[in-house]
């Protein structure tokens, strides 16, 4: 099967995007989905994308999604502790929740909790990560007000590669698996991953004993298949499975026993100007939380999309698609009024060019069961000023309904909370020269009735959900170099996010920066150097705790033995400081991992 046919099956579940993890950059040759769930040039794609590949998160050697989350612009990362411990990744200053976090292209987001704990996905079963900065609720409805993060775990391409690798660290940290993909006949592609990991952890609460290590496992598989039927039809298989435990501290030592899959398949109708592309899918979370206060939640979701593109000619494109789903809380230790609700939606969109222009437009329905109507709208354009430079901008609107947790959850869930809305507009600049690229993007939006959890009662451990009014405004800067021996990537950002009472969100810097550099060395070895910067801000949305600033450096190493084998080391946290990202919980001390993988 032709590589061509082989992306063209699973993008339609994959959904991958249009940039280089490095910046912006631009590669004509590079296909994308995940902007306007059809495939298209990432020259073509408007808004600001960036993409992480299997490459660039060995060449960094991270050990988990959120390593990799921590560098990318508009991202800031929140998190009670180390590895496996509740993360909350904040875009553009919305809210954690106010992100739809896709894997292979299908919703990840909690009914129950809102957003989706990324610090459970181990970053050796990820192939891309696609992140989209601005809304797309015109296209994928609730939670989609900030962007979009997809996490990819299938090959984006069709090559025969078997792999196993393993490692070990500090806190007793533990890693081995197994990845190989490849044909299995002419018009049949298949992969299959196996990763464990294990750690005994650290104290990662302020004041308990040093003893009191808080550990966490992780086993994962994936796999699937890619089959061509035809010159037109093809199709594809997969199944995403993690099993585990999270150990937390709640008054004393807790643990959370985690397990989830996700199972999909989608037929795919690609002839001359016309694509249609059917997907299913399900995907469950069950988690059990003991021996302090035992909870139990199990959260259920079943996917139905058809989405349908026409090239009238080649500067117009036309799309539709309709989506269902249906989601489910069963055997929770709450007991909700309502558990469960269905939403049906109908998007169409266009995508144009004249001339210099680039125009998207698109508009979407959303009828769902607990929270009515909604109808969300984005347009955006592009103007190429230079052949090295273009101006884009955009508008659009996005909602985010109230979760099962915030209606009717036992720790003070309201059920009068309306769903949030909101108004976003970017505007920016981006260009090309050589290898040099760079971006500069302003941004500004309003949300209207955002949902917010107060602890209005200090030291009484007593919350309660809210609807408030929030104002955000920000902007990016990117630049990205690359050389014959080195890759230099630097991103800064200022966000500005206040509620209606002129408070600080919570857990949000005004101002953080990432900048990393790789140099390689005679397709031998490849070192790369991470500097991380987060300003001061608050740990509490009523700014009674604040937080220093902090700046933590990272390094990893990769050296080629053969053409086959590899080592590789990597530390975290380099000078050892000491930080917190929330309030009374550690950050990560230095620590340092060994790794090896042999490809055959």
């Amino acid at each position: 099967m032709k590589k061509s046919l082989l992306a063209a099956t699973i993008a339609s579940l994959c959904l991958p995007s249009f940039a280089s993890s490095a910046a912006d950059t631009t590669s004509d040759d590079v296909m994308v989905v995940t902007a306007n769930r059809f495939e298209q040039a990432q020259a073509d794609v408007i808004t600001p994308i960036t993409v992480i590949t299997r490459d660039d998160i060995e060449i960094e050697q991270a050990k988990s999604l959120t390593d990799i989350l921590r560098n990318v612009p508009g991202i800031q990362i929140g998190k009670s502790g180390g590895r496996g411990q509740a993360t909350s990744v904040f875009m553009r200053g919305f809210n954690s929740t106010d992100t739809l976090i896709l894997l292979n292209g299908l919703k990840l987001n909690s009914a129950s909790a809102g957003g989706y704990d990324l610090s459970t996905i181990p970053a050796a079963i990820i192939e891309r990560i696609d992140v989209i900065r601005g809304p797309r609720a015109a296209m994928y409805g609730s939670d989609a007000i900030a962007g979009v993060i997809n996490i990819i775990t299938v090959p984006d391409n069709d090559d025969t590669t078997h792999q196993f690798f393993g490692g070990i660290g500090g806190d007793n940290y533990s890693q081995v698996g197994w990845r190989s993909s490849g044909q299995l006949n002419k018009n049949t592609f298949g992969y299959l991953s196996l990763n464990h990991e294990h750690t005994d952890g650290y104290a990662v609460k302020v004041g308990r004993p040093n003893n009191e290590r808080l550990g966490y496992e992780v086993k994962s598989l994936t796999g699937g298949l890619a089959h061509q039927f035809s010159d037109t039809v093809s199709g594809n298989l997969q199944l995403v499975y993690n099993d585990g435990y999270s150990e937390f501290d709640n008054s004393g030592v807790n643990t959370t026993d985690l397990e989830s899959y996700q199972y999909a398949g989608n037929l795919k109708y690609q002839a001359n100007v016309i694509s249609s592309t059917l997907t299913l899918g399900h995907n469950k979370d069950n988690t059990y939380n003991y021996p302090i206060r035992p909870a139990r939640y199990i959260t259920l979701r079943d996917n139905a999309s058809w989405v349908n593109s026409l090239s009238v000619n080649k500067n117009l494109q036309l799309n539709s698609g309709i989506d269902w789903t249906k989601e489910s809380v069963k055997g929770s230790s709450n007991s909700y009024v309502k558990d469960s609700r269905i939403n049906k939606g109908l998007f169409i969109s266009s995508q144009s060019e004249i001339n210099n222009f680039k125009l998207d437009s698109s508009v979407r329905f959303d009828d769902n069961s607990s929270y009515g109507d909604k109808v969300t709208w984005n347009l955006a354009m592009a103007y190429q000023l230079l052949p090295s430079m273009s101006f884009f901008a955009s508008h659009g609107t996005g909602f985010k309904a109230p979760t099962f947790n915030d209606l009717y959850g036992s720790f003070g869930g309201n059920p009068d909370l309306k769903p949030q809305n909101s108004q976003s507009t970017q505007f920016g600049l981006k260009g090309n020269i050589d290898n040099f690229n760079w971006q500069l993007v302003g941004y500004r939006s309003i949300i209207d009735d955002m949902i917010i959890w107060y602890n209005p009662v200090e030291d009484t451990g007593l919350w309660v959900v809210n609807n408030t009014d929030a104002n955000i405004k920000g902007a990016e800067f990117i630049v990205g170099l690359d050389t014959d021996s080195f890759s230099h990537s630097f991103n800064l950002n200022y966000t500005d996010a206040q509620d209606d009472m002129g408070h600080q969100l919570a857990r949000r810097a005004k101002w953080n920066a990432n900048w990393s550099s790789t140099y390689f060395y005679n397709d031998k070895w490849d070192s790369t150097l991470q500097l991380n910067y987060i300003g001061p801000r608050y740990s509490d949305p009523s700014n009674h705790v604040a937080l220093p600033s902090i700046v933590l450096a990272n390094i990893a190493v990769n050296y080629n033995v053969t053409s086959a084998w590899q080592i590789s080391a990597r530390i975290d946290n380099l000078f050892n400081r000491e930080y917190q990202t929330v309030d009374t919980y550690r950050g990560q001390e230095r620590i340092g991992f060994l790794n090896t993988k042999y490809t055959f």
